[in-house]
């Protein structure tokens, strides 16, 4: 009894709570990562018909707009904090996260 009442938990949780899922990227969403995965799933068959290379090509084009505007929600609201930390006389943590958004922006150069 207490295993199917574990598994009917858990299974539960899985379907209304969701995996958290690891990005590098701050900004990227569940909402971009479910569609690199609808992604993934039709490049695997866009070389079998120009209609499934036409429907790669479009999720293409979602995912990348999905992720431009997530990272420009993201840049907006570290904005927000800044601000606020600004107004609020919190200028440690309001300079902390302009060095975060600062550092993370710049390219790499060590190779």
């Amino acid at each position: 009894m207490t295993n199917s009442l574990k598994e009917a938990l858990v299974s539960t949780a899985e379907e209304v709570l969701r995996r958290k899922r690891r990005t590098i990227q701050p900004w990227v969403t569940n909402e971009v990562l479910d569609l690199c995965d609808k992604r993934r799933e039709l490049c695997k068959r866009k070389f079998g018909s120009n209609v499934a290379m036409e429907n790669n090509q479009l999720a293409n084009k979602a995912v990348r707009k999905k992720m431009k505007e997530a990272k420009e929600k993201w840049i907006d609201d570290q904005c927000v904090a800044i601000e606020q930390g600004m107004s609020s006389g919190k200028s440690k943590q309001a300079f902390s996260t302009f060095i975060d958004l600062r550092c993370s922006q710049r390219p790499s150069n060590r190779k």
